[in-house]
């Protein structure tokens, strides 16, 4: 009902404004449950965050849960061998990145893959096994703008030690030889001037030797010895 000058009651009035607000309110909650949820960071006991920047000393792992907005994170002195893949694929905003002195020996295939804003990474205290494992991190260093550190070697062979894997190029990766033999290890030893291989032999203690033949450029079987007998040849090379 209206008053006499054709005006509604108070009271009319501010039922119609608590139920505008009503319907204002249930909009924003619908708003807020469709709205994808941040995923929560909570930063490790052995590292020190802010806003853009996270910094790991001693750390045994590599946070779960970053921010995708930072764009500096440093994990050094480490103790975890290996980084599993995709570790850096929700952080497209990364500038540097250091993984110094974690003794990593070996990085997963395309594990920098879709950081374009990368301009520095730190991989130095590093000994990687700079094998056919190691050949998409040669194209990757070659194709990057980002300015990268020294890549030691650990091996194999006349790999071990270089400095740079900068040098190196696809073809020193190229397959030579594949070996019908299952084995759960292979070790390379060299006795005067001939190059041998020790591979062990699955379910068994013995190991089967094979030697290089430098006429067919590849390696020929050459006898089956028992672990022991491996260990005095191990010696020897010595």
């Amino acid at each position: 009902m209206s008053d006499e000058g054709g005006r509604r009651p108070a009271s009319a009035a501010i039922m119609i404004y608590v139920d505008n607000w009503r319907w204002v309110t249930l909009f924003l909650l619908c708003l807020a449950r469709s709205a994808p949820a941040k995923r929560i960071f909570r930063c490790p006991a052995e590292c020190t965050c802010s806003k853009d920047s996270v910094i790991c000393v001693g750390s045994s792992f590599i946070p779960r849960t970053v921010s995708n907005d930072i764009n500096s994170l440093s994990i050094v002195n480490g103790t975890f061998p290996e980084i599993k893949e995709a570790t850096f694929s929700l952080m497209p905003s990364l500038q540097l990145l250091s993984l110094a002195n974690n003794n990593i020996k070996l990085l997963p295939k395309d594990l920098f893959s879709g950081l374009d804003s990368l301009i520095e990474l730190d991989l130095r205290g590093n000994m990687f096994e700079c094998d056919c494992q190691t050949k998409w991190l040669i194209d990757w260093l070659k194709r990057s703008n980002a300015t990268v550190s020294d890549v030691y070697c650990n091996g194999p062979g006349e790999k071990k030690g270089l400095r740079t894997l900068i040098p190196l190029s696809s073809l020193d990766f190229v397959l030579h030889q594949t070996l019908s033999t299952q084995s759960m290890s292979a070790e390379l030893f060299f006795y005067k001037e001939d190059i041998y291989m020790a591979l062990a032999v699955p379910n068994s203690e013995n190991c089967l030797v094979m030697e290089w033949d430098h006429i067919e450029i590849n390696f020929r079987p050459l006898d089956t010895i028992t672990g022991l007998f491996l260990n005095l040849l191990h010696n020897i090379k010595y």
